[in-house]
């Protein structure tokens, strides 16, 4: 640890606040301090960085959320920054038969390839922006019309096939150079090829064996990758030549990246915009370019639903936006990568709503690249304890500070614009307004459904037995074969299941009292147990719990359960188990909430009607994961939704055997779903399925957190289960002597 110090944005300045403490860090670093005097240290921290910030805050006027803040807005309307598109036709086609093989700028003019099936032969042309073309190739192989072409500085081609695995390189009159196998160099799936202006090849790619994307250098001569200049990619995305090397495309912005160092330049960035970029078969990204003016050109193919095909130049570029309505903030992690789900639904709704509303403008206020979640949720929660902060909030961009939050007032109560706004909750799942709620308040409202579920093996619990965690510890702790609970959950993960759905951890909190018991013999049991039934590596040791899957078509039906040796599980909550709604996950959860002293939490509160509306909670049904993982909360959009995904499913999918796995010395029979299984009996129990999902407690997460940390050291071998006990009994004493 080189330095102990928290940085606090000036919103209205831009400048910035470092707190650090030599004294504290010396102390840390030397090994001084105990596991608890460790907690004490970070509590400290933390109080000196609020006071800090109160005394920061205090001497600021709330002009900023009145209409002075830079940036947002001035005198004469707002003022905000968002991405501008420019769109026109780039290419002259007329009608004929053939295919785009490829759009891309060559030699600083744009070009596209076109094959030509002639009589089982393909003809390949180059068009021009004029509409001009001329023949490239003649006669060849039809199979050169299917796949991906890059035509090169020195007029050769690269022709590559996904399908078929392969990537050619031929000279400029059709004769091959040399063939590659895609596996032979390690490439699984090829997401974009270029050459740079120094003649160097670079290829995006997944690589055969799995893992995450990445940058190589390909050999132009041999088609080897070279595994010196290899950079990771977070995400899928698009390659171009820049002025003095790689520029890099994806669903953030455009980097300049140095293959030498692996080290990425921001050059434009989506994040707080708007922009939303599509990249799919139907809006495909063949090309780019970064100009003089350091606006980004795209060249893009899209095929509209009616077949229609357009060849398109998108110029994006960064611009000041006035306008006579009042800016509301909304807080968020970053939805600018998002490419389906629920964030990307929320980035078109934004759109939606400031081109609708005739009085308020969202604007994005993103969790900046390269800041640790845990620091952005902090400075979240200080500004709002302060009394500043966003009108919005949209996922738990507090971290655990949400239950404190809604203690202390900060978010507003929505209760009572729902019964101003005539929302009936019956029109929407029980998750809609169960996710944050406190006695009669609403204090959060869940956007779209994400739930979690399992299914058990039979015979893990007794027939009968009325669940609780106790006694599922000890099913697991009597159950006599090896096995891991879940084949990608750790220890830690195993012990939370077993805790997280218990508002007081099945007795050991006394939350009236504001005592705990972590001595007792129920904690070491689940200790115990989660140590045995946490994957170590040993892949091949048998499932007890599989993930049941919130999607129609893998649905399980009670009647799927018993024949495959199953029973529906969930996460044990004190009445047995539920599914549960993933709301204290960083990031992933829909809930939307209002910072209760915004200045406009009335337009905060019309932006979540609009996102509520069956309109828009319909559009959902555009996402891949629409009635999957996130599903609307509106009864009727759900029943548009669950309809349309269900005539596709039941047109695509056909009747697939069983098929067996062999786990160890196991023999396991799969039966996969399939679309004509899709009966409104299935649907029917779907329905109850969401009927039925629970939120997880909120005012255990810190708790979660402090018990996770201190029980790596147990499932490390290095402190025996007494001593671990000891140490989160007096850590999490500490945390409820504070927050009574």
């Amino acid at each position: 640890m080189d330095s102990l110090f928290f940085v606090i944005w000036n919103r209205a300045g831009g400048s910035r606040i470092t707190v650090k403490s030599a004294e504290a860090v010396e102390w840390l670093q030397e090994g001084q301090a105990s596991d608890k005097e460790r907690g004490i240290m970070k509590k400290l921290s933390f109080i000196l960085v609020f006071l800090l910030c109160c005394a920061f805050f205090a001497g600021c006027s709330r002009g900023g959320r009145d209409g002075t803040e830079e940036g947002i807005s001035q005198e004469g309307g707002v003022i905000y920054k968002d991405i501008q598109v420019e769109t026109k036709d780039a290419f002259l086609v007329e009608a004929e038969v053939g295919k785009m093989m490829g759009m891309q700028f060559y030699k600083g003019e744009r070009v596209m390839i076109w094959a030509v099936r002639n009589n089982g032969l393909a003809d390949i042309y180059l068009y021009r922006e004029d509409g001009s073309r001329e023949m490239l190739l003649e006669g060849l192989q039809e199979d050169y019309s299917f796949g991906n072409w890059l035509l090169d500085a020195e007029e050769g081609f690269y022709f590559w096939d996904n399908l078929n695995v392969s990537l050619e390189k031929m000279d400029g009159e059709g004769k091959m150079l040399y063939s590659v196998l895609l596996k032979d160099v390690g490439v699984g799936y090829i997401h974009d090829l270029h050459q740079l202006g120094d003649g160097r090849l670079i290829i995006a790619y997944s690589p055969s064996g799995g893992g995450s994307d990445v940058l190589s250098q390909m050999d132009p001569d041999t088609g080897k990758i070279s595994r010196v200049s290899t950079v990771k990619l977070e995400s899928s995305g698009r390659v171009a030549a820049g002025e003095e090397g790689l520029l890099y495309l994806d669903g953030k912005g455009v980097s300049a990246i140095d293959m030498e160092s692996g080290g990425k330049e921001r050059v434009l960035s989506f994040t707080g915009t708007s922009y939303l970029l599509q990249d799919d078969h139907q809006n495909s990204i063949e090309d780019f370019r970064v100009l003089d003016d350091g606006s980004v050109e795209i060249l893009r193919y899209r095929r509209e639903a009616d077949g229609e095909k357009a060849f398109l130049s998108e110029v994006l570029h960064l611009a000041e936006e006035a306008d006579q309505k009042t800016v509301l903030s909304m807080r968020c992690w970053n939805l600018t990568g998002a490419i389906s789900g629920t964030q990307a639904w929320l980035k078109q709704q934004v759109v939606s709503f400031n081109q609708q509303s005739s009085s308020y403008i969202v604007a994005l206020d993103e969790c900046p690249e390269g800041t640790e979640a845990e620091d952005f949720a902090r400075q979240t929660s200080i500004e709002m304890t302060a009394g500043r902060g966003p009108d919005l909030l949209f996922g738990d961009v507090m971290g655990d500070y949400v239950y404190g939050a809604i203690r202390k007032g900060v978010l507003a109560d929505l209760a009572p614009y729902m019964e101003a706004s005539g929302i009936r909750e019956e029109d929407y799942f029980p998750s809609a307004f169960g996710a944050w709620r406190e006695g009669s308040g609403v204090y959060g409202v869940c956007l779209s459904v994400r739930l979690d579920s399992y299914r058990m093996r039979k015979g893990v619990l007794e027939e009968g037995a009325a669940p609780d965690g106790e006694g599922l510890t000890d099913a697991l702790l009597a159950w006599p074969e090896d096995g891991v609970l879940k084949l990608d959950w750790d220890a830690a993960k195993v012990l939370r299941y077993l805790l997280e759905g218990s508002e007081d951890f099945w007795g050991i909190l006394d939350w009236e009292a504001g005592t705990c018991d972590f001595s007792g013999g129920i904690f070491a049991r689940m200790l115990e147990a989660a140590k045995r039934f946490g994957n170590d590596g040993l892949t091949e040791r048998l499932e007890i719990l599989e993930r049941r899957t919130a999607d129609i078509l893998t649905f399980d039906t009670a009647e799927d359960q018993e024949a495959e040796g199953m029973e529906a599980a969930g996460v044990l909550f004190e009445d047995g188990f539920h599914s549960a709604m993933r709301n204290t996950l960083q990031g992933y959860h829909q809930v939307m909430s209002v910072n209760a002293n915004s200045d406009h939490v009335e337009g905060a509160w019309e932006f979540i009607l609009f996102l509520l509306g069956k309109e828009a909670q319909t559009a959902l049904q555009g996402s891949s994961h629409s009635t999957s993982y996130e599903i609307p909360v509106h009864r009727g959009a759900f029943e548009i939704c669950i309809q349309n995904k269900t005539a596709i499913d039941r047109g695509m999918r056909q009747d697939v055997p069983a098929y067996n796995v062999v786990v160890g010395e196991k023999l396991i029979t799969k039966y996969p779903r399939s679309g004509q299984d899709i009966t409104e009996e299935k649907i029917a129990q779907y329905r109850e399925f969401l009927e039925d999902a629970r939120p997880l407690p909120l005012r255990t997460v810190p708790l979660l957190d402090i018990i996770l940390e201190e029980a790596e050291y147990y499932f490390d071998g290095m402190k025996s289960v007494e001593e671990v006990s000891a140490v989160i009994q007096n850590r999490v004493q500490l945390y409820m002597d504070e927050n009574r």
